[in-house]
């Protein structure tokens, strides 16, 4: 029983990780947060790996499942965040698209400002 203890600790640290990393992602610092993604990939896997040589008892699955529950939630909430994310950045490309469009047809112009004419009537100045 001496890997119960560990087992529980490693889903702790899995849910400290998770939600520093849910800060971030509130925070919109993406660069950190991607940083703290694959350390937490690899304690992922670290915590697998230590469930498929030692598996838990129904007991510890037990105490386990809260853990595992607030680690999803989690998770889930980043990916919300990303996605809103994503889609501001697409929404920046389109618009960089659109902006590079109407520079390659006027840049023909050569630099030349174009001004579009007035219609007078010769009665009034």
């Amino acid at each position: 029983m001496a890997n119960a203890p560990t087992l529980y600790t490693l889903y702790q640290q899995l849910l400290t990780q998770s939600h520093g990393m849910l800060m971030l992602a509130r925070a919109a610092q993406w660069d950190s947060l991607i940083a703290c993604e694959m350390e937490y990939v690899s304690a992922v896997h670290h915590v697998v790996q230590h469930a498929e040589d030692y598996p838990p008892s129904e007991a510890l699955q037990q105490q386990i499942r809260p853990l595992l529950r607030a680690i999803l939630d989690a998770e889930q909430q980043i990916k919300m965040l990303l996605q809103a994310r994503m889609e501001e950045l697409a929404g920046l490309v389109n618009q960089s698209g659109r902006q590079k469009s109407v520079l390659s047809a006027y840049g023909s112009q050569g630099g030349n400002v174009l001004v579009p004419q007035e219609s007078r009537d010769p009665g009034t100045l």
